[in-house]
């Protein structure tokens, strides 16, 4: 969809800095979008001096993957917890200013984009074409045949190339479901350390801890979810490659007619591959026990610091266990889900997308070879007409 729009806003998380996801996405939004509006959500999970830090460092990421100047930048701040603030009202705002003032200067810019690629499909096919047209009949009947075979043994190879590529998805599902777990364990691992050394059980010191765990649990299951990600795609990619090397598969003759025909590799295959699948998902910090109070009642004080502090310990332990495993689970469906979803979109692009190519270059063939034909039946028409007109001639000197 990317290249059929005039504007977008780009989301970014206030308490994570700007990953490498989010600047490969910056990098293809830049060659079809001319407007881009950033927008930092979660701005209610960090303190102000934390949150300025960070956009502050975003901001310096983005001015370079921009090549801008960060006063250039169009960001706002937000938190989707605190949705009827000014933060919202500006943003609000300023798209309809933007719709109302820059809708015009949008739409020929965005026409502009979506023309050029529209020049770049023409002239591949009608390059395609014109080398065709300098190939002798012979050569071009011969590609005509290898392609018509070609395409035959994609069509029954394909049920195959599902079988084991969904295969294949199933062992990366378990190495991602086994390699969360024992991140989890090691990041439980960590909550328990800090809590087992509590020394201030006071009710500040209490709230400076939860916010600390709550940031620890955030940030690191999201840097669980965000590796993976990557490492998905990588995977994918590589497992296409691999397949594509086995002569009779289906990549393999796919990859081959790509190169042959239209010069492209098997990279424009395996970037269908993108995870970029709508979830639901989000990472919680409830428990079923709900939400930890921090002051220590008058009956708590009754009893010696040890055994007050054993109490926060045990309840906070079971608290944060609950909340490690509630979103270790989450995470784990939302990979799994975006996966297989996303090997859907991928099956269905490339069916639609490669049957398209192929079945327009079969016909291109067929169509030059009609013409190159037609052509040489004409040639030899007049030929033999000159031929004829030769002998009348010869026989009336005779």
């Amino acid at each position: 969809f990317i290249p059929r729009i005039d504007a977008a806003l780009f989301l970014l998380s206030a308490d994570i800095p700007v990953s490498a996801i989010d600047l490969k996405l910056l990098e293809e939004l830049q060659q079809h979008v001319g407007k881009i509006i950033f927008v930092f959500n979660k701005a209610d999970l960090l303190k102000e001096e934390d949150l300025q830090k960070l956009v502050k460092h975003n901001k310096g990421v983005l001015s370079k993957a921009l090549q801008q100047n960060e006063g250039d930048i169009d960001f706002h701040i937000i938190s989707c917890m605190h949705g009827g603030d000014n933060n919202f009202y500006l943003l609000k705002n300023k798209l309809q200013s933007i719709g109302k003032n820059e809708k015009e200067a949008l739409l020929q810019s965005s026409s502009s984009h979506q023309l050029q690629l529209l020049c770049r499909q023409a002239e591949l096919q009608l390059q395609f074409i014109a080398d065709a047209y300098l190939l002798p009949l012979n050569e071009l009947e011969n590609r005509s045949r290898q392609l018509s075979a070609s395409i035959q043994l994609m069509n029954e190879q394909k049920d195959e190339f599902e079988s084991i590529i969904t295969g294949k998805i199933k062992v990366l599902k378990q190495n991602i479901t086994e390699d969360i777990n024992v991140q989890t364990k090691e990041l439980q691992a960590t909550i328990f350390g800090l809590l087992n050394n509590i020394s201030d059980i006071q009710s500040a010191a209490l709230k400076d801890l939860q916010e600390k765990l709550d940031h620890l649990i955030l940030s690191g299951f999201e840097q669980i979810k965000n590796d993976w990600e990557v490492k998905a795609k990588e995977h994918f990619k590589n497992l296409l490659q691999q397949y594509s090397r086995r002569s009779e598969s289906f990549l393999h003759e796919l990859s081959a007619n790509l190169s042959t025909y239209l010069g492209q590799k098997m990279e424009i295959i395996s970037a269908q591959f993108d995870l970029d699948v709508y979830t639901s998902f989000y990472l919680s910090l409830s428990s079923g026990s709900g939400a930890l109070e921090h002051p220590v009642t008058f009956i708590d004080k009754l009893f010696p610091a040890s055994f007050q502090r054993n109490k926060i310990q045990k309840k906070w332990m079971e608290h944060y266990k609950e909340i490690i495993v509630r979103n270790s689970a989450s995470v784990m469906y939302d990979l799994s889900y975006k996966i297989q979803e996303s090997f859907r979109k991928f099956n269905y692009d490339l069916d639609r997308k490669m049957n398209e190519v192929l079945n327009n270059m079969e016909k291109n063939i067929k169509d030059v070879i009609a013409n190159k034909r037609k052509t040489e039946n004409e040639n030899e028409a007049i030929i033999n007409e000159t031929n004829s007109r030769l002998i009348k001639i010869k026989e009336f000197t005779i």
